[in-house]
């Protein structure tokens, strides 16, 4: 049995991507064919593109399905307050928090975001973060360019997996999540999760189905997550897919290729996001 923990739904047909449906009937039909009992569904809000899925409609949209639980977000630049009060008023049907540094101008760690981790706490869920490569924050070094020995030159990324880090120092008790193991910041992602047991990733999103990756861009992918395996407490690491970006097959070929035991395999597939989802 898995559990998805990173998915998108939308009824508008999809251009570019590998399916052109992502609906939840869509999403079920293939959850069913995988043997994935829920998947996690995420509110969106991308200002600066003028787009995304809010918590009313994407409540809506699964409302008809016992298969999907959702992390609600907010708009951190323009509506703060009246986003913590939806989110408040939502409390019973979320089952945490998502927030996107990059797509959104602020960092983690920035004091205003107290206000939201407090939530967290207060309700009892995770938050989790979008990590690394992002469209928004201007042009990205490819995964094979990365000087790991150097890792604080990349600090100036509002996506950089060590401000969530610096949220972990304040919030001990708060579960956090790293989006896309933070790529193609992944050593500074094991690095975070090395120091804060209660910081967990997710290897969704890690490539784009269907496009044309390169021999390159393979090979660094499954030797980040080859290491991952060998570095990092499995119990830290999350099955997820990023559909409709990536998809269920390539995700689980993702963890297949980790050389995890079958033990293990079953804490990144299922008994991790069970915990933490407190399900």
């Amino acid at each position: 049995m898995k559990i998805d923990f990173h998915t998108h739904l939308t009824r508008h047909t999809q251009e570019g991507l590998y399916t052109d449906d992502a609906s939840p009937e869509y999403l079920v039909s293939v959850m069913s064919r995988y043997s994935i009992e829920k998947a996690v569904v995420m509110a969106t809000f991308f200002p600066h593109q003028n787009r995304g899925s809010g918590n009313m409609k994407m409540l809506d949209l699964i409302s008809e399905s016992d298969r999907f639980l959702m992390f609600g977000g907010l708009d951190v630049e323009r509506s703060m307050d009246a986003g913590i009060q939806e989110l408040r008023s939502i409390k019973d049907s979320i089952s945490g928090i998502k927030l996107y540094p990059g797509y959104q101008d602020f960092y983690p760690h920035e004091e205003k975001m107290s206000l939201v981790y407090r939530l967290a706490s207060e309700l009892g869920i995770p938050v989790a973060f979008h990590s690394g490569e992002t469209t928004g924050e201007g042009d990205f070094p490819e995964s094979w360019d990365i000087d790991e020995d150097n890792p604080g030159q990349y600090l100036h990324y509002q996506t950089h997996p060590s401000h969530i880090g610096e949220v972990a120092k304040r919030f001990p008790s708060l579960d956090l999540v790293i989006c896309h193991y933070g790529q193609p910041f992944t050593k500074s992602a094991r690095d975070v999760l090395n120091k804060h047991p209660h910081i967990y990733t997710d290897v969704s999103g890690l490539w784009k189905t269907g496009k044309d990756d390169t021999e390159k861009e393979i090979r660094v992918t499954r030797k980040a997550l080859k290491i991952l395996a060998h570095e990092c407490d499995p119990s830290q690491v999350l099955f997820a897919s990023d559909f409709p970006i990536q998809s269920i097959e390539d995700s689980i070929e993702h963890i297949e290729s980790m050389g995890y035991s079958t033990e293990d395999k079953n804490k990144v597939y299922y008994e991790n996001a069970k915990r933490l989802l407190r399900l």
